[in-house]
């Protein structure tokens, strides 16, 4: 994401850009929303409006770098909205004339659920949605990448290196299958990696006013998913 030489908005097209960063931003909110006791249709309903809510007044072009990241600036838009909503308790307004993101409920309703078991106030609660959001999304883009350079079997076999080191016999596995030597399936593990981290990297950079916030957001990523 990219700010001018004044440091000034966090969307320098909000249009174009703001309903992406709600479609990464929807299931970490919804699980916020669950977590304070809203049902599920009440948390659907909420997450909505208040995306409706952002678009139609497009409050990314006040951001300064000074008012903090954007994760930190949706938490507190969500509690101001919420507080705006039981004083209007408008529900037949929500949308503002725009059509509702596709979210995919259940498999946030699921999230939300295996998240029930892990004592957290609702902030934890919304920090961890964002974090393995932001992996999910970079996992999809590694995994683009793959398809585009047809190596989708590779992808298949060595993506499950991602998450923990393979020993020497699992390594082998892999380069019988794909046709390799152990060396290079060590290699293509290694590569696999950095470019994730860089896909990583780039979900994160979307979220910060300015280059340098992005260290922040990757250290307190690794943070929230070590907690």
């Amino acid at each position: 994401m990219s700010c001018g030489p004044q440091g000034t908005p966090i969307l320098a097209a909000a249009g174009r850009r703001s309903r992406i960063l709600c479609r990464t931003y929807w299931e970490p909110l919804y699980a916020y929303l669950r977590s304070l006791g809203h049902d599920r249709e009440e948390a659907q309903d909420l997450t909505q409006a208040f995306f409706a809510h952002l678009l139609a007044r497009n409050p990314f072009t006040t951001l300064s770098p000074a008012k903090g990241k954007f994760r930190s600036f949706l938490l507190k838009s969500i509690q101001h909205f919420l507080a705006d909503q039981n004083d209007r308790n408008s529900a037949a307004k929500r949308g503002g004339g725009l059509s509702p993101l596709p979210l995919e409920t259940n498999v946030a309703e699921r999230h939300y659920e295996e998240e029930r078991g892990k004592p957290s106030v609702p902030e934890a609660i919304f920090d961890r949605r964002w974090a393995v959001t932001l992996l999910n999304r970079a996992f999809a883009a590694l995994q683009e990448d793959f398809m585009a350079g047809d190596k989708a079997v590779q992808f298949v076999e060595l993506s499950v290196f991602l998450a923990a080191e393979g020993n020497a016999e699992e390594y082998a596995t892999a380069a019988g299958k794909l046709q390799m030597s152990t060396g290079a399936v060590a290699v293509a593990v290694h590569r696999m990696r950095v470019r994730y981290r860089e896909c990583i990297r780039a979900e994160v950079a979307h979220t910060v006013l300015l280059p340098g916030e992005a260290d922040d957001e990757m250290r307190y990523l690794l943070e929230v998913l070590c907690q």
